[in-house]
């Protein structure tokens, strides 16, 4: 706004007109000066706008506001700086205030600043258009943008916290100091079956069953002594239906928030999680008793292993007391000289992330003996797989073990005697040619026939014939090595295997021993008997295979009862005449 320019007053100097006239032009100009002022620090824009809807005035603020400058509105319709939307808003507000139908309008606007954005504007529009200082509408614009966002803010928090409220699956309740319930959360219908309207204006403890009225009235009363305590406490609440809903509460004391001004219970409804409990702790229950109470040993080990715990079974089947077991390493009840090393295999299961694995385990009674068991080894693993302990099972097979080791027994062995038979026989003789093959040694084979054997069974009977053979199995036995074998060829015919022999020399010394032992009188059938026996002898350094060999010591044998019995004879590879070598006769 420009100052007006002083008027020329024709009046002699210092007349009492002059002074009075200079006076109160002095005041005009302190006046303008003084509105200059207020408007051009105003914080609010200040707009002159013509009839046309221009601004013809604007004040500094909207540099400060819109970052404008102050000259730059005003080649532009007031309507072009407004959000497109409150245009015809504003336009109508400036309309009724130039026409007269309104003196005064006040509305709410979203102005473009310079940045492209919009700030909320409250616009207080009054005509001076008849004011022919001012000839236009004095609008006087305030910013409310951080009011009306902190309004929106406000409205969205307490939206949201409502919303919090309304659709929390607890129960919200607020009691004031006396215990009568202010306020309740919409989840109470769907918890209890009651709407607000039940439970507004009761006491807190109406609701609760009878055996826990007396907790739920402590725990309020501290919660009411003890501002900022937070206590948690289990409780039933009586459900519309009649059912009792097993909850648990949470309670704030926040009688001294000006605004709360109540104490606060957090009600959850945990009658779901205290029946799975209870079938968690049922299950868990016949788990430990299924355990206890197997009929096969089981053991939880840890990954060191030792034993953590094992059922009566497990006890019972190694002759230990349960607290002997605990603690004690999977070692302790292992057979000394098994194959399987108990840690290693756990630990080998462990790296090779199996879950499971089976074998046959030799364990060690307590009083010493051999207890053979079916033990399945299963891996429990957590969430990432890494091994947390191994639960064993086991079944005792010591019965069907020494049943599968007596059968096998038999079937090598001859029923009477105990010795070998054919089958076991030449399964040692071809074990023995493959050692002296790869270690360049000789192996000798005897073939052993009764002399007079058959006057036995006709003179005694084959009770006392049986008697014998199984005498003479006896001194066989006696009479050889230990890593030599003894063998029931078949009826009166015995084989002797001797491995690692010194030569020709070593094997007859071996069938001297047989024949003066076998010489020997026997008893049988309340008397007694005297048994020779005609001995072939074959040697091999690993070149002839086992039939041949013994094919060569059955010759020499029938050789040395054709000479007379009594004696032995190498077989003819080795003296190259069949002729008797040695022997008494």
């Amino acid at each position: 706004m420009a100052e007006p320019a002083e008027e020329t007053v024709d009046q002699a100097p210092d007349s009492p007109a002059t002074d009075l006239r200079a006076s109160v032009r002095k005041r005009a100009r302190q006046r303008l000066r003084r509105a200059q002022a207020l408007v051009e620090h105003s914080s609010d824009i200040l707009f002159i706008v013509d009839a046309a809807g221009n601004p013809i005035y604007v004040s500094p603020a909207a540099g400060q506001i819109l970052g404008y400058a102050q000259d730059r509105p005003l080649g532009q319709s007031t309507l072009d700086l407004l959000h497109p939307e409150d245009a015809a808003l504003t336009a109508e507000a400036l309309a009724g205030v130039m026409s007269g139908r309104s003196h005064e309008n006040m509305i709410v606007v979203r102005t473009r600043a310079i940045d492209g954005g919009y700030r909320f504007l409250e616009l207080r529009a009054k005509s001076f258009l008849d004011d022919p200082d001012i000839e236009g509408v004095l609008v006087s614009a305030r910013d409310i943008t951080d009011q009306r966002r902190a309004e929106a803010d406000l409205r969205s928090s307490e939206q949201r916290f409502r919303s919090v409220l309304e659709n929390s699956p607890d129960i919200i309740v607020a009691i004031d100091a006396a215990g009568t319930i202010t306020y309740v959360s919409p989840a109470s219908e769907r918890i209890l079956g009651r709407c607000a309207d039940d439970l507004i204006g009761s006491g807190v403890l109406e609701f609760v069953h009878p055996d826990d009225v007396a907790a739920a009235a402590t725990g309020l009363e501290y919660s009411r002594s003890s501002p900022g305590h937070h206590s948690s406490i289990p409780l039933r609440l009586l459900h519309v239906d009649g059912r009792w809903v097993a909850v648990e509460t949470m309670s704030n004391n926040l009688l001294a928030d000006p605004i709360v001004h109540s104490v606060i219970l957090n009600v959850r409804d945990v009658s779901e999680r205290r029946h799975m409990e209870r079938e968690l702790a049922l299950a868990q229950q016949q788990l430990i008793d299924s355990f206890d109470q197997a009929a096969v040993g089981m053991a939880l080990i840890d990954l060191d292993g030792h034993y953590t715990r094992v059922n009566r079974a497990m006890c019972e089947m190694l002759g230990y007391e349960e607290h002997e077991m605990l603690g004690q390493s999977y070692d302790m009840v292992t057979w000394p000289d098994s194959d399987e090393t108990p840690r290693d295999r756990l630990h080998e299961a462990q790296c090779r992330g199996l879950d499971m694995y089976h074998v046959e385990k030799r364990y060690r009674h307590r009083e010493g003996h051999l207890v053979w068991a079916s033990v399945g080894v299963t891996i429990v693993r957590d969430e990432s797989r890494n091994a947390k302990y191994f639960v064993s099972q086991a079944i005792d097979i010591t019965a069907r073990k020494e049943l599968e080791y007596r059968l096998k027994y038999d079937a090598v062995h001859d029923p009477l005697t105990g010795l070998p038979t054919r089958t076991l026989l030449f399964d040692r003789l071809d074990n023995a040619l493959a050692a002296a093959r790869r270690n360049h040694l000789s192996v000798a084979v005897l073939f052993i026939d009764l002399d007079d054997f058959k006057a036995v069974n006709d003179s005694l009977g084959h009770v006392a014939g049986d008697e014998v053979l199984l005498a003479v199995a006896r001194r066989l036995r006696e009479s050889v090595r230990e890593v030599d074998t003894a063998a029931r060829f078949g009826g009166d015919e015995f084989v002797v295997i001797c491995p690692e022999v010194d030569g020709i020399a070593g094997a007859v010394d071996i069938a001297e021993r047989i024949r003066s032992n076998l010489a020997t009188e026997i008893p049988a059938a309340g008397t007694t008997v005297r048994i020779d026996a005609s001995v072939g002898i074959a040697i091999s350094d690993g070149g002839a295979s086992g039939d041949a060999l013994l094919g060569e010591a059955d010759s020499a044998s029938y050789g040395a009862k054709r000479r007379g019995g009594r004696g032995w004879e190498l077989a003819e590879t080795l003296n190259g005449s069949g002729a008797v070598v040695g022997g008494a006769r």
